[in-house]
């Protein structure tokens, strides 16, 4: 449920709270506040709420404050694990010199840790239950599906004039694979079997024309 604060109220003079007479105008998080636009985040936030049922939300502010403050964090954290993915073991400060395949794990694993933490950060808001089991069923489902439609194009043993066939192929047979996967398990993409049977006939009906 909504709750924000009356907009109309106004503000007397003598009546801030200790927090506010006491903020120094050059702190680098009170100039960040100045330049965020709240009311933009506020109105995304609360387009997904009720007005009148449910648990009321905590403010749009602190919860885009909280955002903020962990994307600058995850951002930090960021360029260190970069540096130590990527530098080589011989370096004044070594690294694991694993260079890009080093960054693109990195890309990988702390997209998943940022995105669970905001996402935990957002569950915990809104009084709702974080649920994490899809990304495990999901993740290792498609990982799978990858393999199987690698070793499906490795039978083909065609020259190097047929290899962007091949890739093709692969790519088309992952496709489906992944349809099939959601199409069995829907929870997956956050939709039902009945959502993806109006879509599919929507699809086909074009087609048709």
């Amino acid at each position: 449920m909504i709750r924000e604060p009356d907009k109309k109220q106004p503000s007397l003079p003598g009546f801030e709270s200790p927090f506010e007479r006491n903020l120094d105008p050059n702190n680098r998080w009170v100039k960040l506040a100045e330049v965020v636009p709240w009311e933009e985040f506020a109105a995304a936030y609360y387009s997904v709420m009720s007005v009148d049922q449910g648990t009321p939300a905590k403010p749009a502010r602190c919860q885009v404050g909280i955002q903020v403050r962990l994307g600058l964090f995850f951002m930090g954290i960021s360029m260190l694990i970069s540096y130590v993915m990527m530098a080589p073991q011989d370096s004044v400060i070594p690294g694991f010199g694993l260079a890009s395949q080093g960054l693109a794990w990195k890309m990988v694993l702390l997209q998943i840790v940022a995105v669970n933490t905001s996402t935990w950060f957002i569950a915990r808001s809104l009084g709702i239950r974080w649920d994490w089991g899809y990304q495990v069923v999901g993740m290792a489902g498609c990982i799978a599906l990858g393999w199987m439609a690698y070793l499906a194009a490795g039978l083909f043993d065609v020259d190097h004039s047929w290899m962007l066939l091949k890739m093709v192929g692969a790519g088309f047979l992952y496709l489906i694979l992944v349809a099939l996967l959601i199409y069995a398990a829907p929870w997956l993409a956050c939709v039902t079997r009945a959502d993806i049977d109006r879509l599919a006939g929507r699809l086909f009906g074009m087609a048709r024309v």
